[in-house]
């Protein structure tokens, strides 16, 4: 946890701010699909902005040691679950990835894995909102509560994108087909497991570490969490809006987007407003 000068805290806050707003310049870009850019090009842009925020978030709260733990425990599951689901189907099901995400290491797109690190952290951050942790460790009490809160956070996020990146798009592709648009229930049993054993994980290191001390973080670096993570879902529910084709699949996805990431990042503002600003 670092300690800033109210000088350097503003600076931090004001990149803040700017990540989210030109990660929601860039999803709404997406959606629309009016730049002159195409969908790799726009999608890695907002995943340097949300680089940024997840970066400089992360490293206020916890120090850069205890975030490169947490890259390094993601990077370590999320690739080999990966790499063994598409040589024998387990945990997630019978895929394989195309070439449209670029280069990969093995079979796995490079880009794969900071997307579970950045949205992770996302998932995990309101996770610990929802029990209500703000120390910079984790308590004997929250130390499954918080990774299974979080888990399902993350899982209700992949409900939102997974039909168009595969079913439409075709950024992998689902060998056996499945129910959800296009998408197998392994899938998400295999996001479960995957995600569950990195937040456990990282939750029995803070554990160990035995840290808890309550980060002096500015309200606006809570508030600004919820509005990262609806930015995340925004493309989703955009696209029903500017995409004639597949709208069997845009239309439902909408509404799917709204309730399991939207609504839960209203309720966690609520949250904040309750549970955090009411002991400032």
């Amino acid at each position: 946890m670092n300690h800033l000068s109210e000088k350097a805290e503003k600076r931090v806050i004001i990149l803040l701010v700017c990540a989210v707003i030109f990660n929601l310049f860039v999803s709404a870009s997406i959606a629309w699909g009016g730049l002159p850019f195409d969908l790799f090009t726009l999608r890695f842009a907002g995943g340097f902005f949300l680089l940024v925020f997840v970066c400089l978030h992360g490293w206020y709260r916890y120090g850069w040691q205890t975030m490169l733990i947490f890259f390094g425990i993601t990077l370590a599951i999320t690739w080999s679950a990966e790499s063994l689901s598409i040589e024998t189907g387990i945990p997630f099901g019978n895929f394989h990835y195309t070439d449209l995400l670029g280069d990969k290491i093995g079979h796995v797109p490079i880009l794969i894995i900071p997307a579970y690190f950045f949205n992770g952290y996302l998932a995990w951050t309101l996770g610990n909102l929802f029990a209500g942790n703000l120390t910079a460790g984790m308590h004997r009490k929250d130390v499954v509560r918080v990774p299974l809160i979080s888990t399902v956070i993350m899982v209700m996020w992949n409900l939102s994108f997974d039909p168009i990146m595969s079913t439409i798009e075709g950024n992998w592709v689902w060998h056996d087909g499945g129910f959800y648009f296009g998408v197998p229930l392994s899938n998400f049993i295999g996001w479960f497991i995957t995600v569950f054993l990195v937040f456990q994980l990282f939750s029995f290191f803070l554990l160990w570490s035995g840290h808890f001390d309550v980060p002096s973080l500015r309200m606006s670096h809570w508030y600004l969490f919820p509005f990262m993570y609806m930015v995340q879902g925004l493309p989703s529910i955009l696209y029903s809006f500017f995409r004639e084709n597949d709208a069997n699949i845009y239309q439902p996805i909408a509404l799917i987007t709204f309730l399991t990431m939207f609504l839960p990042a209203i309720a966690s503002i609520f949250v904040i407003r309750y549970r955090i600003a009411a002991k400032a």
